[in-house]
């Protein structure tokens, strides 16, 4: 049972699934949507799995939300590029139609290329996104209405996210520069520090971050691989910190299942790290739901 933002990874469609508490998380075992956990008050639950003589179980803990509301209606922007095309392609529109319609919502998100087209040499990687935004010898206001002052003027949500080229690491040097545009760990954190505070001084507009993604093994080595890992294991346990207005989406972990490289069955090539339309479909609802739970306060 793999556990993530409240929800829970099928095992198998033939597994028996069971909460001890359905009053803190309940679990379908219906066809369909066998396995899908929700949050329903705080509190503690074990979910079971069982599969004829084989049985899993995890303890779940459910917190209050610890955020209010997105006040002033929901204007969301995801920002990608081929990749985040992808996903979007996989059913974002169509998903929160089907929201609003059931909950009387009305959130609404747009997607945008970035960088923009008249962004000469963006390649979508963090410096891009440091260089447009927090990068203090360059104009803040970035090309294509891109600056965090322009965005956050339409948008009280934002999302952004890496190209696969951003997994595509070199070993670190010891001389990080938060100015260089060398793809290396210790650039990367530099950038995501000062990237951190330029958010913050947005306190009224929420970001949604992703981890990087992961690369297919026949685009990839072991070496490359680990580093990427690294560098989405610090992003979600050590810069990202509670009670202010950035909150992160793990995408790696939804690639890898707990490994290293995109699992080959989710790309769309033994050598081309998008996602397939199947996967893609997948990974859109899973971005929908903390989407969700970024805009109600969880």
């Amino acid at each position: 049972v793999t556990l993530a933002d409240g929800y829970s990874e099928v095992v198998s469609e033939y597994a028996t699934w069971k909460s001890s508490n359905e009053a803190v998380a309940s679990i379908s075992s219906e066809d369909g949507s066998r396995g899908v956990l929700r949050a329903v008050s705080p509190g503690t639950a074990v979910v079971t799995a069982r599969f004829d003589k084989l049985l899993a179980s995890a303890h779940v803990t459910v917190t209050a939300n610890t955020q209010e509301p997105l006040a002033g209606g929901v204007r969301a922007v995801l920002l990608h590029g081929r990749l985040g095309d992808a996903v979007w392609a996989g059913g974002v529109p169509e998903w929160f139609a089907r929201y609003n319609a059931e909950h009387g919502t009305s959130y609404a998100v747009t997607g945008r290329a970035f960088p923009a087209p008249s962004s000469a040499g963006g390649k979508n990687l963090p410096f891009d996104y440091w260089n447009a935004w927090a990068n203090a010898a360059a104009p803040q206001a970035a090309p294509g209405g891109q600056g965090l002052e322009t965005l956050t003027q339409s948008f009280n949500l934002v999302i952004w996210k890496h190209s696969p080229l951003a997994s595509d690491v070199i070993p670190d040097t010891g001389a990080a520069a938060a100015q260089s545009p060398e793809r290396r760990v210790e650039n990367y954190k530099l950038q995501y520090q000062d990237l951190k505070g330029r958010m913050r001084s947005w306190p009224d507009t929420r970001f949604i971050v992703w981890t990087g993604p992961a690369l297919v093994r026949g685009a990839s080595g072991e070496s490359q691989a680990k580093l990427a890992r690294e560098f989405a294991q610090w992003v979600k346990k050590t810069w990202d910190e509670p009670g202010d207005n950035i909150y992160v989406w793990d995408f790696f972990e939804l690639q890898t299942d707990g490994g290293v490289f995109m699992k080959d069955e989710y790309a769309s090539g033994p050598k081309d790290s998008s996602p397939n339309p199947g996967f893609a479909r997948k990974a859109a609802a899973f971005l929908c739901r903390r989407i969700v739970d970024v805009v109600e306060g969880r």
